[in-house]
């Protein structure tokens, strides 16, 4: 299998005898490959003011955030354009 999606379809699929498959039963959503973004800003918070006191850690948080709700909605590959260029060195 090596998580490679050979078939989809809305009907039934044969499966040969020996053959190893795991059949996923998709309820009417939709496959659809990770999405990818070539021009984000992980780093960009609402408030201007936290970047401008430097408090990385408070940055670091907020960019996790971020990025984690971004996986969960589809975005598999993103590039953060101009971030993180703040030293991380209190």
């Amino acid at each position: 299998m090596n998580n490679l999606i050979k078939t989809i379809s809305s009907q039934s699929i044969p499966i040969l005898a020996g053959t190893k498959a795991a059949v996923i039963a998709g309820g009417g959503r939709t496959l659809m490959p990770g999405l990818s973004d070539a021009h984000t800003h992980i780093w960009l918070t609402p408030n201007m003011d936290e970047i401008l006191k430097g408090d990385v850690k408070q940055l670091n948080a907020a960019a996790y955030a971020t990025a984690k709700s971004m996986l969960i909605n589809g975005w598999t590959t993103v590039r953060d354009m101009a971030g993180p260029v703040f030293s991380d060195q209190e």
